[in-house]
């Protein structure tokens, strides 16, 4: 058996004044660093001792894989040798050479993206219009894929694509409609739509598209295209196109990372659906679908006071029509008159249902001649109509009355 020598405190001061390569001694409680060189590569002290459980009593150019403390992956050669110090055996470990195990450029790509979607998907609660949504998408998207000056997001509507979002053209694109079997992803997979496609040359899709207005740039052919589609609640719902003036822009790493990105944008809208969905329903009246009150003294604190006139409403004799005829034949009431309430208001106007049979609206108008022309025409059209079903026939009516916003009036005193 051979001989183990004994490592003394000598051994260890010369190690660390002339030893220039990593030094470490170590057994299965405890890991030393015997010079500066192995304190400098912060290994792992867990994955040093693992090795000591080793039968053999000597190893020449072992190599394993550790991390040091900020979890970069590296490659340790080691000649290492049982010796005696203090009561024990440990191990001497010298370094013969490391290699660091770098990422590939792909792999911060894929692993930068990665983090971009996360933070688009805790973001995305917190925008407020549909519009912004979708601005908001394709940069995270643009950021993530590649810095590309040409990408936008199509939606699809009765049978056409809607570019809502878009980056790298002119605003002129927004009013461009192009049929569905017109776009580059679905003439690349024959009408299928259901996978992300590279198109490296789009020469030949000529045939139906004309040059796109650039950005300072003027009128140009796009010379290549990624595609992805986009599904919600397994129906095609739009896609994300990243365009190019030069053929051949993408690589099967941008269709790595456009898959990644088109999976989080599918969980991303949805969550947004869901979220204004909740907030729709906290806001709004279950039965009629107008605001409820908490929602119209919300906006009514909101909004701009100059020309704004607050009205109530009152459905005249709902009770009797609720015993007469039944509570079905009361909500339709309700729904109607809500339906001819809601026809009524214009562009930042607001209308409730407050109470049972009682509504609220603000509306804008220079005088109470204006407003109440529309309110007349409406009371005009709820006189003229009779409600049918079943054999049976009812007619409704309702009362208003109207106050001017003036000054600091508060919503409760008008």
């Amino acid at each position: 058996m051979e001989k183990i020598e004994r490592f003394t405190e000598e051994n260890r001061e010369t190690i660390a004044r002339f030893v220039c390569i990593p030094v470490f001694l170590f057994n299965e409680d405890e890991v030393l660093c015997l010079n500066e060189q192995a304190e400098g590569l912060s290994v792992r002290k867990e994955e040093l001792r693992k090795i000591y459980a080793t039968n053999e009593k000597r190893k020449f150019g072992l190599q394993i894989k550790v991390k040091d403390e900020e979890e970069h992956d590296f490659t340790l050669s080691l000649s290492v040798k049982p010796v005696q110090y203090q009561e024990g055996i440990w191990f001497l470990g010298e370094v013969t050479s490391v290699r660091r195990h770098e990422e590939s450029t792909d792999e911060k790509r894929f692993s930068y993206a990665y983090q971009l979607m996360l933070e688009m998907t805790q973001k995305i609660h917190g925008l407020e219009t549909d519009e912004d949504m979708y601005s908001f998408i394709l940069e995270y998207s643009k950021r993530a894929v590649k810095d590309s000056a040409l990408c936008s997001i199509m939606i699809i509507k009765d049978g056409y694509t809607q570019i809502v979002a878009k980056s790298g053209y002119e605003d002129e694109v927004y009013d461009i409609h192009f049929r569905l079997e017109d776009t580059f992803l679905y003439r690349a997979t024959q009408g299928k739509c259901d996978t992300i496609v590279n198109m490296g040359d789009l020469s030949h899709y000529y045939d139906r598209h004309y040059p796109a207005a650039i950005e300072g740039k003027g009128r140009h052919r796009l010379r290549s295209s990624i595609s992805a589609p986009f599904y919600l609640n397994s129906r095609l719902a739009g896609m994300i196109n990243f365009d190019s003036l030069q053929i051949s822009a993408f690589d099967d790493a941008d269709v790595e990372l456009l898959t990644l990105v088109r999976n989080n944008v599918e969980i991303a809208l949805a969550n947004y659906m869901l979220y204004n969905q909740i907030k729709s329903a906290a806001a709004c009246d279950y039965m009629t679908g107008l605001s409820n009150r908490r929602q119209f003294e919300r906006c009514f604190e909101e909004a701009e006071k100059e020309n704004l006139w607050v009205v109530m409403f009152d459905l005249d004799n709902l009770k009797p029509i609720n015993d007469g005829y039944g509570h079905a034949w009361g909500d339709r009431v309700l729904c109607d008159f809500a339906e001819k309430l809601n026809g009524i208001s214009r562009k930042n106007e607001v209308t409730a249902r407050v109470g049972g049979d009682e509504f609220a609206g603000f509306f804008y108008a220079e005088s109470e001649q204006e407003l109440m022309q529309r309110l007349e025409t409406m009371k005009a059209a709820v006189d003229a109509e009779v409600l049918s079903a079943e054999g049976k026939q009812l007619k409704y009516s309702f009362s208003y009355g109207l106050q001017p916003c003036e000054g600091e009036n508060i919503l409760e005193a008008l």
